[in-house]
């Protein structure tokens, strides 16, 4: 993964020669896959494959819904909190690796590194980070 934050744009890949129709001038995301690219808002809004005739192919023949389709991301998470089906963005398996992913591309724009994960430990393989970036120091009485 990627992170770009601020004013860190990613590069324009070849498949947009149009600097006009470039979609990042404020925010968004670029997925670079084996098969090409994909490009969609900052939500995921609005996605498109930038090879034109794959995109073409897309729309005209969407892909199999793979996923149900909820009544929105408030009233998901009112029904699990009744005793329904779990939230799609419950706490274990999407907010807390969400969380992890943003707060690591923090991290790597603070320091202005590459930074490299030990999947198994979670530690940062290839730097030295102070320890004020990552434990902070809480007033005295205080503690997490």
């Amino acid at each position: 993964m990627v992170w770009r934050d601020g004013s860190l744009f990613p590069w324009r890949p070849k498949e947009v020669t149009d600097p006009a129709a470039w979609p990042f001038d404020t925010s968004g995301q670029m997925w670079v896959g084996d098969d090409g690219k994909l490009v969609a808002g900052i939500y995921g809004e609005n996605p498109r494959v930038l090879d034109e005739a794959r995109q073409a192919e897309l729309t005209a023949h969407p892909p199999k819904q793979k996923y149900p389709r909820t009544e929105g991301v408030y009233a998901e998470w009112l029904g699990a909190c009744k005793g329904g089906a779990p939230a799609g963005s419950n706490f274990a398996d999407h907010a807390g690796p969400l969380t992890e992913m943003v707060l690591l591309g923090n991290l790597a724009v603070r320091t202005g590194q590459v930074l490299d994960i030990n999947g198994q430990t979670g530690e940062i393989a290839n730097a030295s980070i102070p320890a004020e970036y990552t434990r902070p120091e809480y007033r005295a009485g205080w503690s997490v």
